[in-house]
Order: structure tokens, then C-alpha cells, then sequence
């Protein structure tokens, strides 16, 4: 990462107070800004801060702190040592670097304090520090914006990019959002935003911007150096090349699965049919670049066979929230495809839900085991009630040795016992804890599964969510059908679902041009013609 911390990058602004006799605060720290540095929107805040002001060991310690605020509200701080002894810097209408605001603690004690900022105040980035016998505490700040996640996360130049986070765009209105991005140590620019709110903006890419690692950096508006958020990483990717390639036009009596996945090894392009009926079991999976094109709605026809359930894709709506129901019956197993990139002990988290206590049970803990590959089932312990079976928890519940490379993990309800298993989280880092503000991400030292994103899933009585059978899977970027009717049978329900296949990654550019769909008679969810599940164009 090429960011500077403000403490290294702010000293210029500390000693313009207005008062020789200011007593001088801590420097934040870990607080990031882009490098090279940039002229930051409205005004820049000059706090009396001074790096050699280091706080005393027993100085005040705060922990937790609320996000954002404005005049005449409250917010809330926990730590250590704390007093009604506060310093409040905000924006103030005549004194561009800012000035102190005298706000009003109240419910104060060692580990909390609450205070209320002026109603004179006006709504920008405040910095606060927090003062005792031992001295002053390092500062926090509020309505700073929180940059969250984005998508799509691979964009290409000249695409739209919508970021999701919290205080996103300048206070008080929330219409005006800016947005910087910069490259590993070089200078960058201003997008142009499309779209602004205080949960998410819309920006678009430069068209001329080259492919690689990119960091976005939203800012408050007022603030200067205090008003950047933490930076949000992109891969911008090299515009695909759209394939012009068209080849077979083919008789009915072939094996659509084999010649679609042969023409996709081999660039993909414009795969056309001849008219008539040509019959296939399961999901037809059209992958990157493909496009399957007809000769006309009614002369080309693609039937679906009667097919085993395991010749289907099922639309599992991935995803945070979402778990699989019934799986409490001894003897149940959901297995899973885990990826581990780094070998060495692996603490898995899980996020649950359970409620036994009908049962005089205080949880589901040693009740259920998991496997890897041909290993020792582990119990997975500390799973206590959670108070329903939709109130999900987090709990580090057991640890693995992993090697890496992909691996065969199976669950498996050994006792008995219902839970709700939202997703695990396999964590390298002993001292990682997942919270849900943001999510977990997968990277090289934590995987994130689903506990829904099952290889295979055998239970007595047990429900996947949105277990939906299609006709038809577009499944990667620049995939389209035209100039076809799609029937159905009995087993679909859908006709055609837009989805990636890489697990909660976006798919962009699918397009259905002059098709029918018909026959579609599942009874184990609503019939859907096209269903989108993060698709972008």
C-alpha cells in the first residue's frame, strides 16, 4: 500500500491556533491519506497537534466510538480512563482551519462517556480528544466517510463503479460525494462522480485508465488532510476483446454441454444452430464469451430432458444472512470445495444461529463435526444459544491444519440439534475476530464459505435456500443467447438464470436477444422466466 499516515504528512498545519498559549494534543495515528498528497475539498483544519506530544500510559484509552453525529446529537465513546474533560475541533464559518467547540459531556465514567456536540456546530468532521490527570488521549474523529465495498470489483476503464459504505457523501445534504484514486505511489485524479448518497456513490472510470491495483479514497468535504476515509482496493482490468469468431452451425443430434465447453477452451466467439429440436439434460451453461445464437424463435429449439438432480445448477442466492434450514438430524452432511492458499493453523469462525433452550439444551457445541479431505473429524465447541435461529452469532468453534491447495471439508451433524450456519470464516491470523460491519472479504489469510455454497448436501429433512433449477446459466461475462425458444419440463423452474460462477463475484455484459421461453412447471419455487443474480451490464 502507498499511503502516508497523517502523522507523518500534517506537521505544516499544527502550530496556526490563534493562541501562543495553546496547550498542544496528540497526533492521530493509523489514520491513512493518499501519497503523493493531494489538495483536499473545502477547508483544512489546523487542530493545535504537536508529533512529539505523546500520551502517557494512563492517559485516556478509547476502544469504541460512534461513527458520526451532528449538532445537537449525542455520541458515545468506550475506553479506559475517560472524563468529562474534552476537546472538541470542528468547522466553523468564519475560521477556515477550524476551531474548539465546547460540547456537553454527560453520563460519564471511567469505561463510557457520552457527549453532545453545540447545536451551533456546524455538520462536518469533528476530531476529539479526551483529557485526565495523566494527560490527553489520541483523537478520534466522526463523519469521516466509511468505504466499504464496491462493484463491480474488477471494473474495466470507462466503466461505472458504485461504492457502498456509510457518510459517503458531504454532510449535511448528502448530494455531493468526492471521490480520489491513485495507483501505488503515483499522482491521481478526481472521478467525476454520477450519483451520491450517504450509502453509496456512483463514480465513473477514466477511459484512458490503464489496467492494474487502484485505491479509492472518498473524503468529507471539509476537514483537509482528517477528512479522508480508509482507501477501498480495484483490480481495473483490460477491456475484453468482444470475440468475432462464429463457428459450427451444427445438427440437432450432438452434445450441446461438450461443444459449447470445447468452443469456450478455445476463445469462445459465435457458436450458431441449425433449426430444429435439440435436447439436453440439466443446466446449459454458457460460459465467457459465448454466444449461442439460433436461427429463429421456434425454429431452434433447446429442450430440456428429464435429468438427474445433479445435472442441475441450483440458484442459491449467495450471500450474508442466508443459511441452510433442517439440517438437525443425525447423520446430516453438507460438503464443501475449500481453497487454502497458505499452509499452517487455521482458526475457523462460523457465523450461527441456534435456540435449544425449548429442548433444555444450552446450544448445539461437540454436536456437530468437521472433516478434511480423509482427516479426524474436529467438534466444533463454543456454540452457545444464540436466542433464535435468526439471530446470528460469531464463535471461533474449532482449528485446522491445512495445507495448501484445494480440499474436500465435509459438516456433519453428529448428535443432533439445529443451527442455522450462515458462513465460516477460516482465519490464519490467531488473533483475527470477523464482526459484520463490513463482512469479511476472502484474501490470502482469511476464507470466507458460505455455508450455503454446498458441493453436495445430504440430509433427511434438510432445505438449501432458493434451491431453483434453470434451463439455461449464463455464467460469465459477454455469455448471450438469441434467435431461441427454451422449454422446459416439469424440474424447471427457471428459464434462464445470469449469474457468475465464481461465488459472490459480479457478471457483466449477458445479454437474451429474440428468445422464448416456455414449459417451465417447477413447483419448489416461483416460476421466473430470467432471473438476475449480481449481473450488471
Amino acid at each position: 500500500m502507498c499511503q502516508a499516515t497523517i502523522a507523518f504528512s500534517i506537521m505544516v498545519f499544527i502550530l496556526n491556533t490563534g493562541s501562543s498559549d495553546q496547550e498542544l494534543l496528540p497526533m492521530p495515528i493509523n489514520w491513512h491519506i493518499p501519497k503523493p498528497s493531494v489538495t483536499t475539498p473545502g477547508t483544512e483544519y489546523k487542530p493545535p497537534v504537536d508529533e512529539n506530544v505523546v500520551p502517557s500510559e494512563y492517559a485516556p484509552k478509547i476502544y469504541e466510538n460512534s461513527e458520526d453525529a451532528g449538532p445537537d446529537q449525542s455520541f458515545f465513546i468506550v475506553g479506559s480512563g475517560l472524563t468529562e474533560n474534552v476537546f472538541v475541533w470542528g468547522r466553523d464559518a468564519q475560521m477556515p482551519e477550524g476551531r474548539r467547540w465546547d460540547a456537553q459531556p454527560y453520563l460519564v465514567n471511567d469505561n463510557y462517556l457520552a457527549i453532545t456536540l453545540p447545536e451551533r456546530s456546524y455538520d462536518s468532521v469533528y476530531l476529539v480528544w479526551v483529557k485526565n490527570s495523566h494527560g490527553w488521549s489520541r483523537p478520534i474523529r466522526l463523519n469521516v466517510p466509511q468505504a466499504w465495498w464496491c462493484y463491480p470489483k474488477h471494473p474495466v476503464a470507462g466503466q461505472e463503479v458504485r461504492i457502498f459504505g456509510r457518510d459517503l457523501a458531504r454532510r449535511p445534504d448528502y448530494t455531493t460525494a468526492f471521490v480520489y484514486i491513485t495507483k501505488h505511489g503515483s499522482q491521481g485524479k478526481w472521478l467525476d462522480v454520477i450519483k451520491a448518497d450517504k450509502y453509496s456513490a456512483t463514480v465513473k472510470l477514466p477511459h484512458n485508465l490503464s489496467s492494474g491495483i487502484y485505491q479509492l479514497w472518498l473524503h468529507a468535504g471539509n476537514g483537509g488532510q482528517f477528512g479522508w476515509s480508509e482507501p477501498l482496493e480495484i483490480t481495473v482490468c483490460e477491456s475484453p476483446e468482444i470475440k468475432t469468431r462464429v463457428s459450427h452451425i451444427i445438427n440437432t443430434d450432438v452434445d450441446l454441454h461438450k461443444i459449447i465447453h470445447d468452443f469456450a477452451e478455445k476463445g469462445g466467439g459465435t457458436l450458431k444452430l441449425n433449426a430444429g429440436m435439440y435436447h439436453y439434460r440439466g443446466t446449459l451453461k454458457i460460459p465467457d464469451n459465448v454466444t449461442l445464437e439460433g436461427s429463429g424463435i421456434g425454429k431452434t429449439i433447446l429442450q430440456v430432458e428429464h435429468s438427474e438432480s445433479q445435472d442441475f445448477v441450483y440458484s442459491v442466492a449467495l450471500g450474508w444472512n442466508i443459511a441452510p434450514g433442517r439440517i438437525h438430524t443425525p447423520g446430516d452432511i453438507m460438503e464443501y470445495k475449500l481453497n487454502v492458499p497458505i499452509s499452517g493453523r487455521w482458526n475457523v469462525w462460523v457465523r450461527y444461529a441456534t435456540e435449544m433452550s425449548p429442548w433444555n439444551q444450552s446450544g448445539v457445541s461437540g454436536n456437530m463435526t468437521l472433516q478434511v479431505d480423509d482427516g479426524q473429524p474436529v467438534p466444533m465447541l463454543n456454540l452457545p444459544n444464540t436466542g433464535s435461529f435468526g439471530s446470528f452469532k460469531w464463535s471461533l468453534c474449532a482449528s485446522l491444519d491445512l495445507k495448501s491447495g484445494e480440499h474436500h471439508l465435509q459438516w456433519k451433524n453428529v448428535k443432533g440439534g439445529g443451527i442455522s450456519l450462515d458462513a465460516y470464516v477460516f482465519a490464519l491470523d490467531p488473533d483475527y475476530q470477523p464482526k459484520d460491519n463490513p463482512f469479511p472479504e476472502t484474501s490470502d489469510r482469511i476464507i470466507v464459505l458460505q455455508g450455503e455454497n454446498v458441493t453436495q448436501f445430504k440430509t433427511k429433512e434438510g432445505e438449501l435456500p432458493g434451491r431453483i433449477t434453470s434451463a439455461i446459466w449464463l455464467a460469465g461475462d459477454n455469455s448471450a443467447i438469441m434467435d431461441l425458444t427454451i422449454s422446459g419440463n416439469p424440474q424447471i423452474s427457471d428459464g434462464v438464470l445470469i449469474q457468475s460462477d465464481k461465488p459472490l463475484e459480479w457478471v457483466n455484459n449477458c445479454r437474451i436477444e429474440r428468445c422464448r421461453i416456455s414449459d417451465l412447471e417447477g413447483k419448489y419455487a416461483e416460476i421466473c422466466g430470467v432471473r438476475f443474480v449480481r449481473a450488471s451490464n
